[in-house]
């Protein structure tokens, strides 16, 4: 293996991946490097497997501006390549007039997000879309999806590897240190060093460690940890299903998968 690249790609997640896929049509000098023996087997196959609409988020914020411009993007790419999806939809159910008041405030903030379709309906409108709803009122977010994560991980891989990007896996970063123009990266088990001129962090729940190498220890996280829990007493539900949000969740919500697997939650705990 060479030891000097343009850019490094640290963690093979789906965000690693799918940067590896893009810088991949205008370089060819790309590391991609992974702890694990493959890609994907942190956060980015521990969720839900939703693809999000980009209404939670503020008025022009990043995370609303890419969540709305990715929702749309995802569903081009599945096209593409023949990823199974389904656009579902989701259901924000509100049974109280506390509730109804944000379900309004969440209509307003989609609307202003750029988030297409939304619209609250009423108690019967919903049993259409979900006979086993109990709600007063909900929120219908018709672009809101599920997808098989794995098949697009793979996918991104296999495109990545295709246009010659260097993807290392069971690979270790150690240190992290500057010159005037580039990067030296260090690996544990003595495996050779390398140098790159950018580095791009995709670590995960590990992007601060990595990020604190050169940043004098700037970034801190707080963990929380929630759990989901499958049923087999209901299945092939038509959509997802979310309370209106809490303050430091979505709330525990119904989330199917492509087989018609039905699961809850997740709660959250420290």
């Amino acid at each position: 293996m060479k030891n000097n690249f343009k850019y490094t790609i640290i963690g093979a997640g789906i965000i690693g991946l799918a940067i590896s896929e893009k810088l991949s049509q205008y370089d060819d000098n790309i590391l991609l490097i992974e702890k694990e023996k493959k890609f994907g087997l942190h956060t980015s196959s521990r969720n839900s497997e939703v693809i999000h609409s980009g209404f939670y988020y503020p008025e022009k914020s990043l995370k609303s501006i890419l969540c709305v411009n990715g929702n749309k993007l995802m569903y081009d790419f599945c096209d593409k390549y023949n990823i199974p999806y389904k656009k579902c939809g989701k259901l924000i159910v509100a049974n109280t007039k506390e509730d109804i008041e944000i379900l309004n405030h969440i209509l307003l903030l989609s609307k202003k997000n750029g988030v297409k379709g939304a619209k609250i309906i009423s108690k019967e409108e919903s049993l259409e879309i979900e006979p086993n709803v109990q709600c007063e009122k909900s929120l219908w977010i018709p672009s809101t999806g599920i997808v098989d994560s794995h098949l697009v991980m793979s996918k991104l891989e296999n495109i990545s590897l295709s246009r010659d990007v260097s993807i290392l896996y069971n690979l270790k970063l150690d240190s992290i240190k500057k010159s005037s123009d580039s990067y030296r990266i260090d690996f544990f088990d003595n495996n050779p060093s390398i140098t790159t001129e950018y580095i791009i962090n995709c670590a995960g729940l590990w992007a601060h460690k990595i990020a604190n190498q050169l940043l004098n220890n700037k970034y801190e996280v707080e963990y929380y940890k929630g759990d989901y829990f499958k049923t087999s007493d209901v299945k092939n539900l038509n959509c997802l299903i979310y309370p209106v949000p809490k303050p430091l969740s979505l709330g525990a919500h119904v989330v199917i998968n492509l087989n018609g697997e039905v699961l809850f939650g997740p709660n959250i705990y420290k």
